[in-house]
């Protein structure tokens, strides 16, 4: 097993009845890295975001993570173990301010120091977004960058973007690749 590998799938196959969804993928996935999976619609991309991020169990497989075989069986544990997936419907509170989002199930007892760390975290990207909007009055880009934020504040390792670029505009998506790119590279 190589070290630089921070996550491998290996063989896995899910299948629901009279549908072989994923048949047998490997992806060896190192650290610092962006990747990117292309294909038609119904090829299975969202099908493997889905078993990474334990919403689906494979049929078949293994997958690896730090060289270790694990099993996510919901969402949480695979957010435990550091995998956040932004998907591509917005799963954001919108009634909530943007720091609450931020700490959307981990809230913190004192509300100074969530503010403190959310104004971090917007600073240490580089953005524009108050931290005391309501969600509910943002962009989709900058609701998607809120996503991103709230994975940064959950000490996500392996971030996944399911179609990030389906809604943007070009401007908001070199913001995207911007952050994405600095991301990598932290």
């Amino acid at each position: 097993m190589d070290n630089n590998y921070i996550l491998t799938l290996k063989n896995i196959t899910k299948e629901f009845p009279g549908v072989k969804a994923l048949d047998d993928v490997t992806i060896n996935i190192e650290r610092g890295t962006i990747h990117g999976l292309v294909g038609e619609n119904g090829a299975g991309k969202s099908t493997l975001i889905k078993v990474l991020a334990g919403i689906y169990q494979p049929n078949k497989g293994e997958i690896i993570l730090d060289g270790k075989p694990c099993r996510f069986n919901s969402p949480i544990e695979a957010r435990r173990a550091g995998i956040s997936v932004v998907h591509q419907e917005i799963k954001l509170a919108e009634p909530l301010s943007v720091a609450e989002n931020m700490f959307y199930n981990r809230q913190p007892t004192n509300r100074m120091g969530m503010r403190r760390r959310a104004r971090e975290i917007v600073e240490d990207l580089g953005m524009d977004i108050d931290i005391n909007a309501q969600v509910s009055s943002l962009t989709v880009a900058k609701k998607q960058i809120v996503e991103i934020m709230h994975a940064i504040n959950n000490n996500s390792r392996i971030l996944i973007m399911d179609e990030p670029s389906a809604v943007l505009t070009d401007r908001e998506l070199e913001v995207m690749f911007r952050i994405v790119k600095q991301l990598r590279d932290e």
